[in-house]
């Protein structure tokens, strides 16, 4: 009988366990895809309380996208980039259990990508 209990414990504690360390999604992104002079957003990241990546990507020489991203009262904002490679990256602290938004502006003529990842390699 006790060994039945202690079975049961340990697995309660294993599946409580496997159900907490889910509740996160690790290495988890968004992607907000503007055609151009498009504004759009992406949605539903969870910060993990670890630095995150944001990049911004332009496909055209004319015109430029810039984008923010928020989330539990925190605002970021990228630079404006433009050309036909045109890109920016940076690391970004998210807060543990806090939801992001990304905001992608597009005033270029060609599409646009901004991606928000809730972990940085």
């Amino acid at each position: 009988m006790i060994k039945k209990k202690l079975m049961s414990v340990a697995l309660t504690s294993i599946f409580s366990l496997a159900l907490a360390s889910s509740a996160f999604a690790a290495n988890d992104g968004i992607v907000a895809i503007a055609a151009p002079n498009q504004i759009t957003a992406a949605y539903g990241l969870t910060g993990q309380g670890i630095t995150g990546k944001f990049t911004l990507a332009t496909t055209s020489s004319t015109g430029y996208a810039y984008a923010t991203v928020t989330g539990c009262g925190d605002r970021f904002t990228s630079p404006n980039v433009s050309g036909a490679s045109g890109q920016y990256t940076t690391s970004i602290f998210l807060k543990s259990g806090c939801s992001y938004q990304v905001n992608l502006y597009n005033y270029s003529g060609g599409t646009a990508k901004a991606y928000l990842n809730n972990w940085y390699n």
